[in-house]
This record gives C-alpha cells, structure tokens and sequence, in this order.
C-alpha cells in the first residue's frame, strides 16, 4: 500500500470539488507525516501523474483521487480541487 492511499481515500469519501486541508490534518493521516521537502519546496505540490514521475505524492495520492492541489506553504493550507476524468 502507498504510504499517500490514506490521502487518496480521504479524498475520494468526501465526494465533495474541493476540499481544504492544512499541513497538519495531511501529516495526521500519513504515515510518517509529510515530509519536510513538502514544506520547503512547492514543487513538492506539483500535479504529476504521470507513471514514471517520482512524485507519488500526487501520482498514489490526490492525482489518484481526482483531485489537484494547490498548496500555499505559508499558510500550511491546501485545496484539493476535483477534476474531469
């Protein structure tokens, strides 16, 4: 199991085109929280999903969802908007 699937899951039981989410409640649910490169680089938040991308991050967790993200790291917020499949 990826360690991004509780995020993805999360993601996909809100059912809801955007969810909003801070740094914290993303750390709470993944094991090991996330790691400090998602606080110190944007491009840690880049929307690949692409399967030879080494950003599964996005790839096993929100992409995997539907979801994109727009994450704001000085604020530790970021929403998660469903896209057209």
């Amino acid at each position: 199991m990826s360690k991004y699937a509780p995020l993805r899951d999360r993601l996909r039981a809100s059912g809801r085109p955007e969810v909003h989410m801070s740094f914290d409640e993303i750390a709470d649910l993944l094991p090991g929280g996330l790691p400090s490169s998602a606080y110190r680089h944007g491009a840690w938040w880049n929307n690949e999903d692409d399967p030879g991308s080494t950003h599964s991050q996005s790839r096993l967790g929100w992409m995997a969802a539907g979801y994109t993200a727009a994450a704001d790291r000085a604020t530790r917020q970021v929403v998660f908007r469903r896209f057209a499949r």
